[in-house]
């Protein structure tokens, strides 16, 4: 995009060192991509990715811990073994008796290969745990 002039010379420090990549990057390369540029990629299948470490990957306003696991990984177990103690498994959080913990097909991932969450329903799994973005699920 520099080369091309399409990101103004006094802002591609700030772009290219923004820990808000969402914001700073994202946003100019649709815009890249929607005039008409191509962009040096690589394809790669998510079926090809490397098994990811099973972490907590980031924690939302509410306290649920969404993780790298895919559901489909843990969701025949009907308990889950977790770093926070044997969880149920449920498929979807309005399922979860109220106050209590479990790991739910979250709404994070792709579709068909969603991603496992600790939640607490109608409470903070993450305050409820101890739970912090980078912990080992397992």
């Amino acid at each position: 995009m520099k080369q091309d002039g399409f990101v103004p010379e006094e802002l591609v420090d700030e772009v290219v060192g923004s820990q808000f990549r969402s914001y700073e990057f994202v946003p100019r390369l649709c815009a890249y991509i929607f005039a008409g540029h191509r962009v040096c990629s690589t394809e790669v299948p998510v079926s090809s990715a490397a098994k990811p470490f099973a972490k907590v990957a980031y924690i939302d306003c509410f306290g649920n811990c969404k993780t790298t696991v895919r559901a489909d990984e843990v969701c025949s177990r009907g308990t889950v073994p977790t770093a926070w103690g044997e969880l149920p498994y449920f498929e979807h959080l309005k399922d979860v008796p109220v106050g209590e913990a479990a790991v739910i097909r979250g709404s994070s991932g792709l579709p068909g290969k969603r991603l496992a969450e600790v939640v607490v329903n109608g409470g903070n799994a993450a305050q409820a745990h101890g739970i912090r973005v980078g912990d080992d699920v397992f």
